[in-house]
């Protein structure tokens, strides 16, 4: 697979950036542009922009997760991994206050 990075990123960025002046900030799209952009930097290991991405999308999923489709689980499993892989097993094994203070 052909991960051209380069060229998603700048689009994501936009999209996230025009979604604010037209879109709920908790719209799950706005998370969807979140997860991926977290996607990007996790596998660049920019982990700490990663996770921050990763907290923010899964605060989106949560306002519907029935429209989120089950992409609030993929934002819960690779903010396990990022703190599991960073030492931080007791915040991978509970989110929830970790994601609070984040937000």
């Amino acid at each position: 697979m052909d991960h051209k990075y380069d060229q998603a990123k700048p689009l994501l960025a936009r999209g996230l950036e025009l979604s604010k002046g037209m879109l709920s900030p908790d719209a799950t799209v706005v998370g969807r542009l979140r997860f991926n952009l977290a996607i990007i930097d996790r596998d660049e290991g920019k982990d700490g922009e990663a996770e921050q991405f990763f907290s923010e999308a899964l605060a989106n999923f949560e306002k519907d997760l029935v429209a989120a489709e089950g992409d609030d689980a993929g934002a819960l499993l690779n903010l396990g991994f990022l703190r599991c892989k960073q030492g931080r097993f007791l915040e991978a094994e509970d989110p929830s206050p970790a994601i609070n203070r984040a937000l």
